[in-house]
């Protein structure tokens, strides 16, 4: 579909070298830089770490090709973003979604667990979400997790009655183990990462409320989620079909490690946690166990130290990290048959892209070189050209990814509003002159900022 448009020059550098952070590709423009480009410099698409982490690997290696998709809300999933996200899911070759369910206590130590009427989704919302994943032939993972409103770390609830606690906290599995069987759901989690609650002294708990869950739930699997420091400890596996961790395991402890440092570091592990070979030890646990393995979550953020401590936030953006990271936990884990695949944190109902510094800290896969199958670029199949040249001199040619009508562009990267013309997916062109020599050289970058109207805005 072709669209007349205006271009207005404004202050966002396009870099034609390294080019830009990854954006999404829902939306391709071929931009036409016309006019002399600097015969030194060199145009060369980068080349695509990602495609093979998203969809290689996903593709040919894991029987769960999993995400865990999340929303904060009352009503998230219930949206047409929520949907077109899960659309974005399905293209990356996810085959497998966990929804993840967030209910609440007050404080660590409290004993009632509820449905906040704000920040836990409401069961329509999750029955929509589950219906719409499963008609896209998608296998659901429904995930119940327990809050805290202090911030307290669910890893470390103590309630001041344990009986209590565990009596609402069936209450309320009980709940959305009716809502796994009316939907068909393929797996559903008995609980996650609760590391004080788990131990043997428990036991008695677990097997009451896994009872409970089976005695409703019998058409899927059921697992439980546990914590990298807890897997080994939880007494009920013999009780759920699979093991489930959270591997979010330390790595390796530099700011930028190579792949082959990440790699070795999930057999010869050194640091503050001790020593550990951490493939050996859940290989050998499982095997006690007679269990196959899934990781229910695994995620590193777009920052220095990913590797480090996942679980911790960084302080410079690093986004090769991220991909480095991903590559090396799947070529680990690849070979194992015993190893049935994971879920990575997370994805959100929101195609909220890159907003602000602070986002690229974060988890999301929205956007990020790993999502999106360009590494650190907008641009992509840079490439001369005579097409549309001017005064005989060549063009470059480019395609220029970005996000459809997404509102925080406006303060971000780039800005797009098409109103209620749905161009997504499609293919709008552009053209526009740069003075002599305005690329620049291999040493000293530059580029330009272009800035989109629909020509009956008037301008």
């Amino acid at each position: 579909m072709k669209r007349n448009i205006i271009i207005f020059l404004f202050t966002f550098i396009l870099t034609l070298v390294t080019g830009l952070k990854a954006q999404e590709d829902t939306i391709n423009l071929n931009v036409y830089i016309l006019g002399y480009v600097s015969s030194n410099v060199k145009f060369t698409p980068m080349s695509k770490p990602a495609e093979k982490t998203m969809k290689s690997y996903y593709n040919n290696y894991f029987t769960v090709k999993g995400m865990n998709y999340i929303d904060y809300s009352a009503e998230g999933y219930w949206t047409t973003d929520s949907h077109v996200s899960v659309d974005r899911l399905y293209d990356d070759n996810v085959r497998d979604v966990a929804i993840n369910v967030i209910v609440y206590q007050n404080t660590k130590n409290s004993t009632s667990i509820y449905k906040d009427a704000n920040f836990t989704p409401q069961d329509a919302p999750v029955v929509d979400i589950i219906n719409y994943a499963h008609s896209k032939g998608m296998r659901v993972f429904l995930k119940v997790m327990v809050n805290s409103k202090d911030g307290a770390p669910r890893t470390t609830f103590t309630p001041s009655n344990t009986d209590t606690w565990f009596a609402s906290y069936k209450s309320i599995m009980t709940q959305y183990a009716r809502m796994a069987r009316t939907n068909n759901i393929e797996m559903f989690s008995v609980g996650c990462e609760l590391k004080t609650l788990s131990g043997n002294s428990y036991l008695s708990k677990w097997t009451d409320i896994i009872s409970a869950i089976n005695n409703i739930y019998s058409t899927g699997d059921l697992i439980y989620c546990a914590n990298w420091d807890e897997y080994d400890d939880v007494p009920f596996w013999n009780q759920l079909d699979y093991i489930g961790i959270d591997a979010y395991f330390p790595l390796e402890s530099s700011a930028d490690p190579t792949y082959t440092q990440i790699s070795n570091a999930w057999r010869s592990y050194s640091g503050t946690y001790g020593t550990h070979n951490w493939v050996d030890e859940v290989d050998t646990f499982r095997a006690s166990q007679g269990k196959e393995v899934i990781f229910t979550e695994i995620g590193y953020r777009s920052a220095d130290y990913a590797a480090k401590e996942p679980w911790k936030e960084g302080t410079e953006i690093n986004l090769n990290l991220q991909v480095r990271c991903y590559e090396a936990a799947m070529k680990v884990w690849e070979p194992f048959s015993w190893f049935k695949g994971l879920y990575l944190w997370d994805w959100s109902t929101r195609l909220i892209g890159i907003v602000g510094d602070n986002h690229h800290f974060e988890y999301d896969h929205i956007g990020w070189t790993h999502e999106t199958y360009y590494e650190n670029q907008g641009c992509t199949n840079v490439a001369r050209s005579m097409d549309q040249a001017h005064a005989g001199n060549y063009s470059l040619q480019m395609d220029y990814h970005l996000v459809w009508n997404d509102p925080h562009y406006a303060s971000g990267m780039a800005y797009w509003d098409l109103g209620e013309e749905n161009l997504r997916g499609q293919t709008i062109s552009a053209w526009f002159y740069c003075p002599t020599g305005s690329a620049g050289t291999a040493a000293n970058k530059n580029g330009v900022t272009i800035f989109c109207k629909d020509s009956s805005w008037g301008w």
